[in-house]
């Protein structure tokens, strides 16, 4: 049954109303805080947790699930810290850990997109028991320490400016419009979301949907890795666990951003909102002394007008 405009504008007025509240109140304690030190603090943990958002989207919007982007984000992390290890500390060899990080979060993520696409495994199950396993496997290489002793330029890189704006940023900023493109000015976007709105009908047009599923699971592997390696700079370190508070969050900021969670939908422009949203608050009750969990609690009074619920979840497929 299809809903009216005004249907739909009162579904979602309540939600609205609990992202402006959310957006007053951080603001609110970033006054109390001062401007500057807001910003900066934005600025600096917005990359890394607008990455993970997008690689919890990615999935959600072709009718799946990926609950094990942080496993994926802390293994290649890991990786790239041993790497490394390896290696020189010669800046000239960079790129070859930070590549050996991100393949390990491609390949990571291609493989629970095989579970998905050609095992039709429930993406629930698949990336559950890929986060069991990359999680497992990332404790048992580093003993469950941190990976420390990297090279000066790795941490070095997290405070670089580009035009006053953090290196990390504008990193997080490209890969935001590549994923922007790829969902409105590809033909591949338009598969995806035509995979989430109904895979059956969407095969029987001759599109192959398997495919889908994995290059989809993959990017969202990527971008988990692409997230890891820039906690590893700020961090100046890697351990399995880092920043797993995250995964509800990212799970709740794409659904306040117009991810449909039983796929089909979703945009750049709401996600960004979101993703702005959720750190903005969390910056701002930060820096005025506020408690830690006074953000949960606020986010998952937003989780209850969007209607994330776990029999929501549940039924992803």
């Amino acid at each position: 049954m299809s809903l009216s405009l005004a249907d739909t504008s009162a579904r979602h007025r309540p939600l609205a109303l609990a992202g402006a509240v959310l957006l007053l109140g951080g603001l609110l304690a970033a006054s109390l805080a001062g401007a500057g030190p807001f910003l900066s603090s934005v600025a600096y943990q917005l990359p890394e947790f607008g990455l993970l958002v997008l690689a919890m989207a990615l999935p959600l919007i072709a009718g799946g699930i990926n609950l094990a982007i942080l496993a994926i984000a802390n293994l290649s992390a890991v990786v790239a810290a041993l790497a490394f290890g390896v290696l020189s500390s010669s800046a000239w060899l960079a790129p070859l850990p930070l590549l050996a990080g991100l393949a390990t979060g491609g390949l990571a993520g291609a493989l629970i997109g095989l579970l998905v696409a050609y095992l039709r495994i429930a993406p629930i199950i698949a990336s559950l028991g890929a986060l069991l396993v990359y999680t497992g496997v990332g404790i048992l290489v580093t003993n469950g320490a941190a990976v420390t002793g990297l090279p000066a330029f790795v941490p070095a890189f997290a405070g670089y400016t580009v035009a006053g704006i953090p290196l990390i940023a504008v990193v997080f900023l490209v890969a935001a419009v590549l994923v922007g493109v790829l969902l409105g000015r590809t033909p591949f976007g338009r598969y995806l979301s035509a995979v989430g709105y109904n895979e059956t009908a969407t095969a029987y047009s001759g599109i192959d949907t398997a495919r889908i599923h994995l290059v989809v699971y993959a990017l969202s592997g990527l971008l988990s890795a692409l997230a890891g390696l820039i906690m590893l700079a700020r961090f100046n370190s890697a351990r399995m666990g880092y920043a797993d508070s995250y995964l509800l969050t990212t799970l709740l900021a794409a659904v306040l951003g117009g991810v449909d969670p039983n796929g089909g939908r979703g945009r750049l422009v709401p996600l960004l909102a979101a993703i702005v949203l959720l750190q903005v608050t969390a910056s701002g009750l930060n820096l005025a002394g506020a408690s830690q969990h006074l953000s949960a609690v606020a986010w998952g009074a937003v989780a209850r007008q969007a209607g994330l619920r776990p029999a929501a979840i549940m039924t992803t497929s």
